[in-house]
């Protein structure tokens, strides 16, 4: 039947649709749905099912006699399930079979004035549908597909797809988006030096290879590296994630083994420093369209434009470092040691997966824009969802919606406390394998300290991953699983809204990819792609009413404020600056920091490292605490007479608890250089008064 109607989709793993059929139309319309979309998207999906749903319920109070009923009141959405393949979904062209015969005339009956004949360079004259997108918005063509065929055969005009709804959360700044990356253009500058560096005459010692580390390199950093200033890469020099915004690319480099390495620390420091003012001067001198700023802790080079930071590895400095008794510079360096292994797995998984970068992205970006940033390791990120593609998961996610869905899922409901997290990177772990990470996480729960909150185990690291020692608090985890089950009732909420959906429906965690709405002659209102995606975005917005104070910083003197999500009149009215007051990109770090450091005893402190210009606070419920009174700990509390709390005598007179208005007031002044300003809130049955 060919009818009008207003259509959703609730993609199941590529997309799902769902079309508003007028009322007294039968489940028939379904089927002929089913048929004309599985005959359209034959290759890019692998099922497609449809379904109708039930009527809204009406007030029994409304007879015929009464005012007629609201636009949108008797009409049906026709529902259509749609599982992607993630290789094939996002091609620009569609083969049919050669002009003539019962084929042909099929395949033109289907896409009609779409169809046209072409010769393709294997010399093929064949029947073919082409389709136009920009390479940010190719992951979008199932749903031209899908427009299209409603439109012929059903008589859909208007259709709407939540497939992109998160998609915003990423395109801040002029970044490439959810589907896109710098990857392929850091990659390529990468190879590009490596190659150089290896053909460099005048060493004194052979380089034995030189890898890259860092998640630009895997397809999983939320934004481009940026051009870093000085203080932003000497800051990198000594820490990887030390300047806010996006991280560096990296790269390491090792030299063949000679007796001539010293055995301090102190000296081989010295010997790599000479390292990077030769490798400076050969590389400016002997490779084109190579420029070298050596630094006492690496060398930064950039490549067509492009920044990359190198180090040296000595292959016993790990063991001088902790035979000196620097556990942390020896457990930094065996972390990059181990992170570029780390960056060729998410690279092959990367590869395999097209959907796994997106939602690597869309997690990260969560996780900053929740104030999080500092507490979970990107790799720790990319591991847990390296666990959604593995080859234990029962089908990996097809679009980067259904990816950033079935994460936030995993996030609520995995018992950390009680089982291992198993992550296969390559080929699964073996059964050996899992019995050898379940003792360790058991030998690792009964140790001191009960290990590590979120702990994971891999093919490659049975007794659990190194990036698990650096992952958050058990508080943390509790809170990102509150955090996480918010945004998904949220996201889902959003889904079934769009569809018009009723009850439990909407997008299923463990297959919804996208959503369509089509709004045909029934006259329902239904929402626009825009308000989808307006929608969706809360999922990203931090729950500022759940901390004590609030530092609100000056959005013009934040690093990066491009990145942060914001509508466009506040973004233009943040940009008028003048260049030479542009903000160092470690200021709201080195502000952190000083927090912490300074009063890190009576809160905790939490920031987005994207061009966030809140810090957020929430006091450690063991800092109101009376303290017996002592003149060393007097600063910055309040002096409360003992009489005044405790009846029974004491050696003590007074008590000594902390001074919310004074702490807070000192907090602010160390922001000045960001005019911070504090606005305390209420947490709970708490409220703090302002400072």
């Amino acid at each position: 039947a060919r009818t009008k109607g207003s259509a959703a989709a609730d993609a199941t793993d590529g997309g799902t649709a769902a079309v508003a059929l007028s009322e007294g139309v039968d489940s028939a319309c379904a089927a002929a749905a089913e048929a004309v979309l599985s005959a359209g998207l034959s290759r890019r999906c692998g099922l497609v099912r449809s379904w109708v749903a039930p009527l809204a319920e009406q007030p029994l109070r409304r007879t015929t006699t009464s005012a007629p009923a609201p636009a949108g009141e008797g009409v049906r959405l026709h529902h259509v399930g749609v599982l992607l393949e993630p290789s094939l979904a996002a091609g620009l062209v569609d083969r049919g079979p050669a002009p003539g015969g019962e084929a042909a005339a099929a395949w033109v009956g289907l896409w009609g004035d779409k169809s046209e004949t072409r010769r393709f360079r294997d010399g093929a004259i064949v029947h073919a549908v082409v389709w136009s997108a920009e390479e940010v918005s190719r992951h979008l063509i199932p749903v031209q597909v899908v427009r299209h065929l409603l439109r012929r055969h059903l008589g859909v005009e208007r259709v709407a797809s939540s497939l992109g709804c998160v998609e915003r959360a990423l395109r801040c700044g002029g970044a490439c988006g959810t589907w896109t990356s710098a990857a392929p253009k850091y990659i390529a500058a990468y190879e590009k030096l490596a190659a150089a560096i290896r053909q460099l005459s005048g060493l004194p010692l052979a380089v034995v290879s030189i890898q890259p580390v860092g998640a630009v390199f895997s397809h999983c950093e939320e934004f481009p590296p940026s051009a870093a200033g000085d203080d932003e890469v000497a800051a990198a020099a000594g820490d990887g994630d030390a300047a806010c915004g996006p991280s560096l690319a990296r790269f390491v480099v090792q030299f063949e083994s000679s007796g001539k390495w010293p055995d301090d620390v102190s000296a081989v420091a010295a010997l790599k420093t000479a390292f990077y003012l030769k490798m400076a001067e050969l590389l400016d001198a002997q490779a084109a369209g190579v420029r070298c700023e050596p630094r006492r802790g690496g060398l930064a080079v950039r490549v067509d434009g492009l920044l990359l930071f190198g180090t040296i590895v000595h292959a016993k400095e790990e063991k001088l470092l902790a035979a000196a008794g620097d556990e942390p510079a020896a457990a930094a360096l065996r972390l990059s040691t181990v992170g570029t292994a780390h960056t060729a797995a998410m690279h092959a998984i990367a590869s395999r997966h097209a959907a796994f970068g997106p939602t690597v992205r869309l997690v990260k970006r969560w996780l900053h824009c929740q104030l999080l940033s500092g507490i979970f390791p990107p790799q720790l990120v990319e591991l847990l969802v390296a666990h959604l593609f593995s080859p234990a998961a029962p089908r990996p996610p097809g679009s980067a919606l259904l990816g950033f869905l079935r994460a936030l899922w995993l996030l609520e409901t995995h018992d950390f406390d009680a089982e291992p997290l198993l992550v296969g990177l390559d080929d699964g772990i073996s059964p050996e394998g899992r019995a050898a990470a379940q003792r360790a996480f058991e030998s690792a729960r009964g140790g001191e300290g009960g290990g590590a909150a979120i702990w994971i185990a891999t093919d490659a690291a049975p007794s659990g991953s190194p990036w698990c020692a650096r992952g958050p608090s058990v508080a943390a985890v509790r809170r990102v699983q509150r955090l996480a089950a918010s945004a998904l009732r949220c996201l889902e909420g959003t889904m079934r809204h769009a569809t018009g959906a009723h009850g439990g429906g909407g997008a299923d965690k463990a297959g919804a990819d996208g959503v369509l709405v089509c709004d045909g002659d029934g006259g329902a209102r239904l929402a626009t792609e825009a308000e989808i995606a307006a929608a969706a975005l809360h999922v990203f917005e931090a729950p500022l009413h759940e901390f004590d104070a609030l530092l609100r910083l000056d959005p013009a003197r934040v690093p990066h404020p491009e990145l942060r999500l914001q509508g466009t009149a506040e973004r233009a009215a943040e940009s008028r600056t003048f260049a030479n007051l542009k903000p160092r990109g470690v200021a709201v770090l080195e502000y952190v920091r000083s927090l912490r450091c300074e009063y890190g005893h009576l809160a905790l402190f939490f920031y987005d490292r994207h061009g966030g210009n809140t810090v957020a606070l929430k006091w450690r419920p063991r800092a109101f605490l009376p303290l017996p009174f002592r003149p060393d700990d007097a600063l910055g509390r309040l002096l409360v007479p003992r009489a005044a709390m405790d009846a029974a005598g004491a050696s003590h007179a007074a008590w000594l608890l902390p001074n919310v208005p004074e702490v807070l007031e000192a907090m602010g002044a160390m922001g000045k250089p960001l005019a911070a300003q504090v606005q305390a809130c209420s947490s709970g049955s708490r409220r703090v008064v302002g400072a």
